[in-house]
């Protein structure tokens, strides 16, 4: 019998004192040495996309990579562990006999610039990826542990574009079950469309949008013209440093986030093909400051205001740059 799994998060080890945590390895990467190592396997190559593609990162195509080639990037994400990845254990001591994880569960861990993702199963590796990107991790390592098992019932796939159609964004839901993945269209590249579509199961097919004298923006192959912006790198999903391109009056411009000092972020973005810019307050996340264009966890220099220090007798008003707070003197009763 076939069992599906739900997954919460169990953090099994403490702030790393040395080197990267999970969170920081996204915004360290160096998109010209980054390899991305993973299995012929759907669910692998999804999460070797996903990544990706939440990065921005150029040519997709070069950076992942299913063979046993040699590894020559700074930066490594291995993707499946040792009983179908040989690449796992040059980095860490699990055998795929002496797997000590059951199924449901995964291991996510850094060591020294190389990210390893591996799940006991396929679904597993999957779901523990994509949750990478969806929250923020101090630690080096997350273990991944099933709440209970429940039985699989009939898989099914939908695609609300009805298979391989590049000039239309689509989502593809995979059900197994009572539970539902969904996977969107995306572009590894400007020039490159990776597709889900069903095919007995779900299925990964790219697309070069250039065959078509065109380019990839949004999920899907269009022609190119003017007020295409779009994001080509980086994602604050991810806290990695944002850049847009595209043309306006025919012209092309090239923005990125950057910090304004150590507590703002000027941020850019696109909205409806317009390249847009914000402000935004670090320390309204919490102990954060501007690194990198980037908001990271750190010393913010706390610095308590007290406008009228220990007068009694009149008023006063304490303030704090963290997440900005005012406090004023209140009474307690008639008294105090």
């Amino acid at each position: 019998m076939k069992y599906a799994t739900l997954i919460i998060i169990l953090l099994i080890s403490i702030n790393s004192a040395f080197g990267l945590t999970i969170s920081d390895y996204f915004s360290e990467v160096n998109p010209d040495s980054f390899e991305v190592f993973t299995t012929e396997d759907t669910n692998d190559l999804s999460s070797a996309y996903q990544l990706i593609s939440v990065l921005n990162l150029p040519d997709a195509a070069s950076i992942i990579k299913t063979d046993h080639s040699d590894m020559s990037a700074d930066y490594v994400v291995i993707i499946g562990g040792p009983c179908v990845n040989p690449k796992w254990n040059l980095f860490s001591d699990e055998t795929c006999e002496a797997w000590p994880y059951a199924q449901g569960e995964a291991i996510i861990k850094v060591i020294d610039q190389t990210l390893l993702i591996s799940g006991t199963t396929a679904t597993d590796t999957f779901e523990s990826s994509i949750s990478i990107l969806e929250n923020e991790y101090n630690q080096d390592h997350v273990k991944y542990s099933s709440v209970s098992p429940i039985e699989e019932g009939e898989v099914v796939c939908t695609d609300s574009d009805n298979g391989l159609s590049r000039f239309e964004k689509g989502t593809t839901k995979l059900q197994i079950g009572p539970r539902t993945t969904v996977h969107e269209d995306i572009c590894t590249d400007r020039l490159h469309l990776m597709e889900y579509l069903c095919n007995n199961g779900l299925v990964i097919k790219e697309h070069d949008c250039t065959k078509d004298n065109m380019i990839c923006v949004e999920g899907k192959c269009i022609k190119e013209q003017d007020n295409n912006c779009q994001v080509t790198k980086g994602s604050r999903r991810a806290m990695v440093k944002v850049t847009i391109e595209g043309f306006k009056d025919n012209e092309p411009f090239e923005y990125s986030d950057d910090c304004i000092d150590d507590r703002y972020i000027h941020q850019v973005d696109c909205v409806q093909g317009e390249p847009v810019f914000t402000e935004f307050d670090c320390h309204s996340k919490g102990l954060y400051k501007c690194v990198n264009a980037v908001c990271k966890r750190g010393d913010i220099g706390l610095t308590c205001y007290d406008s009228d220090g220990k007068d009694y007798e009149n008023m006063g008003t304490v303030q704090t740059p963290y997440k900005n707070e005012f406090r004023s003197d209140n009474c307690l009763d008639e008294y105090t």
